[in-house]
């Protein structure tokens, strides 16, 4: 009933529409909006991964929808790949909210352990803690990585060691796969174990990876459900070189890290250089291809 309760208040062209519902003695019935095109879990089944343009447009679709929900003090709680469908038209839409809940007051928090363990925030994992709208933030990371990536980020043998990788935030960007930088700095602001340190809806919105000066399309070619957009297509939208500007050293090539946070260290080096010392403040781990690298400030 609580389904739906908040599905049935909810009208928006990035939601899947509520027609309305009945029962019987045994169970109770849902009509929704009919999407045609089943959800981005089959698109990546058959695709394996799409490109940056197909991520752009579908992740656009997200923000809107998800802006919509938490204007409304709703949050999803399940978004997954098998919870964004697409009707026949192409459009992508945020439907299942079954894990839905509605904040009583701004600064209201959830402490129900749900959801589902491939996307699960890591807050969420820490009852005590509480959860808000940042849950969905973290679970769109993981969705912009699996599209891109073709797989998910903390995926593990079983659900106890998934959540370990989920509270030591340990993922890898796979050397083989072709992901842009702005790509990369997108996922690893999202993907932050602080949610408050994560970007809101419209800051993900400005960064490079969506601000783009060409517009993303809209919908993208039915034919995309089973290729790749032709050439002739993803010409129509090229990507301009100079929204590479990203802050310095923000994407990882390799991205392990422990609840987010830098390791510091104060050691102090022997040598010296015009009679000055030099201390190391940050270090990078970029030891799977580059090995041990330092950032001077």
């Amino acid at each position: 009933m609580s389904e739906i309760r908040i599905h049935r208040s909810l009208n928006h062209s990035s939601i899947v529409g509520f027609e309305s519902f009945f029962e019987d003695s045994d169970n109770v019935y849902i009509l929704l909006e009919l999407c045609q095109n089943q959800t981005l879990n089959e698109l990546l089944k058959r695709r394996k991964k799409l490109t940056e343009l197909e991520t752009q447009c579908y992740v656009m679709h997200i923000i809107e929808g998800l802006k919509y929900l938490h204007s409304k003090r709703i949050i999803h709680r399940d978004l997954k790949l098998g919870n964004l469908f697409l009707n026949a038209d192409m459009e992508q839409k945020i439907g299942d909210f079954g894990l839905a809940t509605k904040l009583q007051f701004d600064g209201d928090r959830k402490r129900t352990l749900c959801g589902t363990p491939n996307y699960i925030a890591p807050e969420v994992l820490d009852e005590k803690q509480g959860h808000s709208y940042e849950v969905d933030i973290w679970s769109l990371g993981v969705v912009i990585y699996a599209l891109l990536i073709g797989k998910l980020p903390f995926e593990a043998a079983d659900i106890k060691s998934t959540y370990k990788r989920i509270k030591m935030n340990a993922y890898l960007f796979p050397d083989k796969t072709e992901i842009s930088l702005q790509a990369k700095d997108l996922i690893a602001k999202i993907l932050n174990s602080d949610p408050y340190k994560r970007p809101t809806l419209d800051q993900i919105l400005e960064h490079p990876f969506l601000h783009t000066e060409n517009v993303i399309p809209r919908t993208m070619p039915p034919s995309t459900l089973a290729h790749p957009p032709s050439a002739s297509f993803i010409r129509q939208y090229p990507q301009s070189s100079d929204k590479l500007r990203l802050d310095k050293v923000t994407t990882l090539n390799r991205v392990i890290e422990i609840n987010n946070k830098n390791v510091s260290s104060s050691t102090k080096n022997d040598n010296k250089i015009g009679e000055k010392d030099i201390w190391i403040k940050k270090w990078v781990d970029y030891t799977s291809k580059y090995g041990i690298g330092t950032i001077r400030f």
